[in-house]
């Protein structure tokens, strides 16, 4: 398509360079709270540093959305996560979590949200102002240096070394 772009296109009769329409704007959808089906008994947000993310594969877990990292990503950054805790429910929710295809973590204002799918947007939980920043400032971080990386966990504790779900998300930007 580039080569045509370049090529052939410029030399048909008619032809115009340059964008005729404004690239279109994204819209987003409203996020709704979570689901009474995801919701955990405790939460948190934490983070990885990526030579610990790169190990991932051997971890003990019943589902999993494991991408792989670039060995040209050098620098060993922290990576911004979302912890989910359940004693009861945690298959439960690993396996809802993966049937809703979890795409990434954003922070707009106070709202954690995590989209899903191509469209869906969830709020997961209204944190504080310095905690929103802070988060907000490491997920730029991880889209610069880390090809937007991001990890969602789910664990019937925050002791437990067996995950019931792991993913690693990819944020690309807007």
């Amino acid at each position: 398509l580039k080569h045509r772009e370049k090529e052939f296109y410029p030399k048909q009769e008619g032809y115009m360079a340059g964008p005729l329409a404004p690239p279109p704007q994204r819209i987003f959808n409203q996020p709704v709270p979570l689901p009474e089906a995801l919701r955990a008994d405790a939460w948190s947000l934490a983070s990885l540093d990526l030579n610990t993310l790169r190990e991932a594969k051997e971890w003990p877990m019943e589902f999993n959305g494991l991408i792989p990292i670039k060995s040209s990503i050098k620098e060993n950054i922290s990576i911004p996560g979302l912890r989910l805790f359940s004693v009861s429910r945690s298959l439960a929710l690993s396996a809802w979590l993966s049937g809703i295809e979890p795409v990434r973590l954003v922070i707009e204002g106070r709202q954690l949200i995590l989209e899903t799918g191509q469209e869906d947007r969830w709020l997961v939980t209204d944190i504080s102002e310095e905690m929103a920043q802070n988060t907000q400032e490491m997920m730029e971080t991880s889209i610069k240096k880390a090809q937007g990386l991001q990890f969602i966990s789910i664990q019937v504790n925050p002791d437990e070394k067996k995950f019931a779900g792991f993913w690693m998300l990819r944020d690309l930007g807007d």
